[in-house]
C-alpha cells in the first residue's frame, strides 16, 4: 500500500510491475516519536528502488533479489534509527525522563546596544548684529542674528536715514555696542575667515585719534585700531577680515579702551573652505 499511495515510491511500483514483480504486503510500523524517521527510510527506499530498476532494465540483477535487497538495506537503517533513540510506547516514560534531565542549553547573552558616540559638531556661518533685539536680514539674503553674548557696556541704534558708505547694507552699520569688554560664544573647532564690521556713525568723533582701543581675537593682537582712520572718515563702512582657528569650542574677542569707548557694528564667522 506504501508503494502504491506514495508520491515518491509510487513510479517505481509501477515500474517494477511491469517487470513482473509486485509488493503484495510492506508493513512499516513507527510510533508516533519516530516522524522523521519516516522521511528518512523513504529517501533509503528511493534511494535503492532507482538504483535497482536501472540495474533491472539493463539485465545486470537477477530481478527477484530487488525485494530482498531492498528490504535488507531498510532494515538496516530501522535498526539504527531504533538503536539511536526512537522508544518503543513501553519506554516512552523513560525517554521523557531522559529529555528532561538533559541540562537546558544556555543562550550567549546578546551584547547590549552600543552607544553611537555623539557626532562632531557641524561647522556653520555665524553672523551677529550688534545693537539690536531681532534679526536682521542684508540684501544677499543673509540672516543676522540679534546681538548676543557680549560682556559689558551699551547699544545704539542711529536713524533710519544714515547713510553709510562703502556698503550695500547700511542698515548692518546704523547700530552697535560700545564700550564692552568681551565678546565670547561656542563655536565648533575648525578653522574660520573672521570678519569684524566698524563704522564711525558717533557725532562727537570728527577725525582721527578721537576713538582709538584694541582687541585680540583668538590670538591676533589689533592694537591702537581707530575706525575714522581705517574707515576713510565718518559713516563710511571698513571690515577687518583675517583667518583664526578655533581650538576649544569658543570664539572670544577681549576689547580694551585706550581713547573712548571701544565700538563694533557686527561681527561672523565663515567656515574656511
Amino acid at each position: 500500500k506504501l508503494y502504491q499511495t506514495n508520491q515518491f515510491l509510487s513510479p517505481y511500483y509501477a515500474s517494477l510491475n511491469k517487470y513482473g514483480l509486485g509488493f503484495r504486503s510492506l508493513k512499516i510500523e513507527m510510533h508516533r516519536c519516530c516522524s522523521k524517521i519516516l522521511g528518512g527510510i523513504t529517501g533509503c527506499l528511493l534511494h535503492t528502488l532507482k538504483q535497482k530498476i536501472v540495474e533491472l532494465k539493463t539485465n545486470k540483477i537477477n530481478m527477484r533479489n530487488i525485494f530482498t535487497q531492498t528490504l535488507t538495506v531498510c532494515a538496516t537503517a530501522s535498526a539504527l534509527t531504533f538503536v539511536t533513540g526512537c522508544q518503543s510506547d513501553a519506554h516512552g516514560s523513560t525517554q521523557a525522563s531522559a529529555v528532561s534531565a538533559t541540562p537546558a542549553v544556555t543562550a550567549p547573552a546578546i551584547p547590549s546596544a552600543i552607544a553611537a558616540p555623539t557626532p562632531a559638531a557641524t561647522q556653520s556661518v555665524v553672523r551677529i548684529k550688534a545693537g539690536v533685539s531681532a534679526p536682521f536680514t542684508d540684501s544677499s539674503g543673509n540672516v543676522w542674528q540679534a546681538e548676543t553674548e557680549f560682556e559689558g557696556g551699551d547699544v545704539i541704534e542711529r536713524d533710519a536715514s544714515m547713510e553709510i558708505a562703502n556698503t550695500k547694507d547700511a542698515g548692518l552699520n546704523r547700530s552697535e555696542h560700545y564700550g564692552m569688554s568681551s565678546f565670547s560664544c561656542n563655536f565648533p573647532n575648525g578653522k574660520y575667515i573672521a570678519k569684524l564690521h566698524f563704522a564711525e556713525t558717533f557725532d562727537g568723533i570728527t577725525g582721527a585719534g578721537q576713538r582709538v582701543f584694541s582687541f585680540n581675537v583668538q590670538g591676533h593682537e589689533f592694537k591702537d585700531f581707530d575706525v575714522y582712520v581705517k574707515a576713510g572718515g565718518s559713516n563710511r563702512a571698513y571690515v577687518e577680515t583675517f583667518p583664526v582657528e578655533i581650538t576649544n569650542g569658543k570664539s572670544t574677542i577681549t576689547f580694551a579702551s585706550n581713547i573712548e569707548n571701544p565700538q563694533i557694528n557686527a561681527l561672523e564667522l565663515v567656515p574656511q573652505s
